[in-house]
């Protein structure tokens, strides 16, 4: 029987002796049957075929006469071309989202931008000291925040293009973490604690300074960003297993189970996010910043509850 000679199911799912007899009634008939077959070769490969089947009289019985046709190479330059298209429609997915993402960050910051400077510009004179430091503060705030905005957009093209270098240098790990706390704390006025703490760490250990930075960052941002106001972070940075871990964890809005598996590609976000703005490209970068560390990233969430990155990135002291 041709089920004897191929994989328990067909391509499109059905058993093989199913198909095989149901092609072979259609052939008894109709005189006529033509399908695909996935076939084991003797060597043990698999074979994709056509088969046609023609019901031919002969006297007092009739013959079914079987052409058989090796259409593996056909298929699977289908399959390349699938491949293509199907790549080439996330391409243009995602050009549409970055447009569509670029034109809406940007908007707002620059709308800021622009009024802050009209008033300036308009009512200098009769502006309070305070109202003029507050127009110009507002000005560098988004300034700032068009500028990371760039900046994470050059950084995931380098990243993509395989041109970003990787520049480990001798870094003093626990000041690092402690400037960035510092930072965030004051781009973000304080809106959360952030609570440092380190057990371990040796006095210098190889890194590339600007991806760890960016990585540890853009995690305290979203940390923070997810948040309720005044909730604590906590950020901790320890050496376990060979590897420095480190650890934020916030009680923010968390990441939702059906938006995990997409949580690592451009332009996806969290559907639980609501107005709060975002670019859907700073996770896409940590995830490669790590890679190009040699680490690895593990997220905990639950929804209403809080978020737990851990990134472990193996531990290489400074030389001496």
């Amino acid at each position: 029987h041709p089920a004897e000679l191929a994989p328990q199911y067909q391509a499109n799912g059905e058993l093989s002796e199913t198909v095989a007899r149901r092609e072979i009634q259609k052939c008894q008939e109709t005189g006529f049957a033509r399908f695909e077959w996935s076939h084991i070769h003797k060597e043990g490969h698999e074979m994709r075929l056509e088969v046609v089947l023609n019901l031919i009289p002969d006297g007092g019985k009739n013959l079914m006469q079987a052409i058989i046709t090796d259409i593996s190479e056909r298929k699977r330059v289908e399959m390349d071309l699938q491949r293509s298209l199907e790549r080439e429609r996330e391409l243009n997915q995602l050009k549409s989202n970055f447009v569509s993402m670029v034109s809406h960050e940007f908007r707002t910051p620059l709308g800021i931008i622009q009024s802050s400077a009209e008033i300036l510009d308009d009512y200098i004179e009769q502006l309070e000291a305070e109202e003029r430091t507050e127009q110009i503060q507002s000005i560098i705030k988004n300034s700032r925040r068009m500028a990371g905005l760039m900046e994470d957009v050059l950084l995931l093209g380098r990243l993509d293009s395989g041109r970003m270098e990787f520049s480990p240098r001798p870094l003093d790990l626990a000041a690092l973490c402690h400037r960035l706390v510092e930072e965030v704390t004051s781009t973000t006025e304080g809106r959360c604690p952030i609570g440092f703490s380190s057990a371990g760490l040796p006095s210098e250990l190889m890194a590339d300074e600007r991806l760890l930075r960016h990585i540890l960052l853009n995690l305290l941002n979203n940390a923070v960003k997810y948040s309720p106001e005044a909730k604590p972070v906590t950020f901790r940075a320890t050496v376990e297993d060979g590897a420095v871990q480190f650890l934020i964890r916030d009680q923010g809005i968390g990441i939702p189970e059906a938006d995990m598996p997409g949580l690592f590609e451009a332009f996806r976000r969290g559907s639980n996010v609501g107005q709060t703005p975002g670019t859907g490209l700073g996770l896409v970068i940590v995830k490669q910043g790590v890679g190009l560390h040699g680490g690895s990233i593990d997220v905990e969430s639950i929804t209403g509850a809080g978020t737990a990155f851990t990134v472990s990135i193996p531990f290489s002291s400074a030389p001496s």
